[in-house]
């Protein structure tokens, strides 16, 4: 905290930094959970704490997956986990510490957090199968990232492309985004036909579901463009002939657009975005 000090209405000094902890130790306490354990604003070397922190930002990463912000517990729960455990009189870093070398000697995981302290229920179907960490484009590597903030840039899931491979990178791969965010995509496409032709795909998660499965037992998934392997499967299960003019592809949502991010040989980011081939046209010479 900062004190300040009068003498007859005069300042004698202001902005003194003091321990907060012998003045209220009951709120400095309450603060040092809050900020430092759990808001992450805490600079040690204890292994729980790199544990702790490391675990939470797994199952955010969980939440941008799959695209819903409920599977991380709230931080009161996070704050209660500690409070049960910290005796009431640790305020400071000083006393935790002191606290917790002698702590660990009997319990070294006494302050370790697990997944099921921290999830609200399990996001299930998010794997690595799913949702890979890279995609392979032209016999090379590229990493994959996601993010959940619709109306953002970074909505959805980001591949960053070297600059040396702009130019090999294709629009018909990528238009099939990641294996778990194929079912959601195909069912907007299919609700974008007309209805006279919709009506042959009802129910339309159904048919998008089905629709995945008859791609991955052929082993199809990422080969050909997207709304021909559609229009395919719809004329194989239904014999409707469907044209690539009757989806309207303009309304589905920016994140069933893959996001470039091009980055230069030292990893700086070069330019961001969905189109394709602009950013190829001004970067790709």
């Amino acid at each position: 905290a900062s004190e300040r000090a009068t003498l007859y209405g005069l300042v004698v000094y202001s902005q003194r930094r003091i321990n907060f902890g012998l003045i209220n130790p009951k709120e400095a306490r309450e603060i040092f959970i809050r900020d430092a354990l759990v808001g992450g604003e805490y600079d040690t070397r204890a292994p729980f704490f790199a544990h702790n922190q490391k675990l939470i930002r797994e199952i955010e990463n969980l939440e941008h997956k799959s695209r819903r912000l409920d599977v991380l517990v709230d931080e009161e729960l996070i704050a209660a986990f500690y409070d049960k455990l910290i005796p009431v009189d640790i305020c400071n870093g000083i006393t935790f510490e002191k606290w917790l070398k002698d702590t660990t000697h009997k319990n070294p995981t006494l302050l370790y957090l697990n997944r099921d302290d921290l999830m609200r229920h399990e996001a299930a179907g998010i794997t690595t199968d799913l949702f890979p960490k890279v995609m392979r484009v032209a016999g090379i590597e590229m990493g994959l990232s996601y993010h959940f903030e619709p109306g953002t840039p970074r909505d959805g899931v980001t591949l960053t492309v070297p600059l040396y491979a702009l130019n090999q990178v294709y629009v018909d791969r990528c238009d099939w985004l990641v294996t778990g965010m194929l079912k959601e995509k195909v069912h907007l496409l299919l609700k974008s036909l007309p209805q006279k032709i919709r009506r042959n795909c009802v129910p339309l998660p159904d048919y998008a579901a089905g629709f995945c499965e008859r791609i991955q037992a052929r082993s199809a998934f990422g080969h050909g463009n997207l709304l021909d392997a559609l229009i395919a499967d719809v004329r194989a299960e239904t014999t409707v002939a469907v044209r690539i003019s009757d989806f309207k592809v303009e309304t589905l949502p920016a994140h069933h657009t893959m996001n470039f991010k091009v980055i230069d040989e030292h990893g700086r980011q070069l330019d961001m975005g969905r189109n394709l081939a602009a950013l190829q046209a001004e970067l790709g010479g």
